[in-house]
C-alpha cells in the first residue's frame, strides 16, 4: 500500500498523470487525466507529504492523509491543503486511489487548518 501510494504521489508531483493514472480505476481513468490536466493550468505541484496511513479491519481498503502544497496561478500564492484518499486493493490488480477529499487549508503565512 505505502509503495503503491508513494509511486501516485511521486507521478503527481511531477505532472506524469499518465503515470498515476495506473493507480486510478480503469472506469475513471480518463476523467482522472482530464480533471489532472486542468487544474494543473491553475496551481502547480510544490511539494506531497504523505501522512498515516489507516486500514480497514478487512485490509482491503485504506485512508491516507496528506498535505499537498500547492503554488497557485494567476494569483501567485502557495497554499497547503490537507487531504484524505482512499485506497482500495483489488486481488488481481492491486492498490487503487478511489477518491480524494479535501479536510483543511492553510496559508503560507502559518495560518491554521480550517474548514
Amino acid at each position: 500500500m505505502k509503495q503503491a501510494a508513494t509511486s501516485y504521489h511521486k507521478a503527481m508531483y511531477w505532472g506524469e498523470f499518465q503515470d498515476a493514472a495506473a493507480y486510478i480505476p480503469p472506469y475513471n481513468q480518463m476523467a482522472f487525466l482530464a480533471s489532472s490536466r486542468e487544474k494543473r493550468r491553475v496551481e502547480n505541484v510544490v511539494e506531497i507529504q504523505p501522512g498515516a496511513i489507516e486500514f480497514d479491519a478487512d485490509i482491503k481498503t485504506a485512508k491516507v492523509e496528506v498535505l499537498v502544497r500547492v503554488f497557485k496561478t494567476p494569483t501567485f500564492t502557495v497554499v497547503t491543503r490537507k487531504e484524505v484518499e482512499d485506497w482500495e486493493y483489488n486481488d488481481s490488480r492491486g492498490w487503487f486511489m478511489m477518491g480524494t477529499k479535501e479536510v483543511g487549508m492553510s496559508d503560507e503565512a502559518g495560518g491554521p487548518f480550517y474548514r
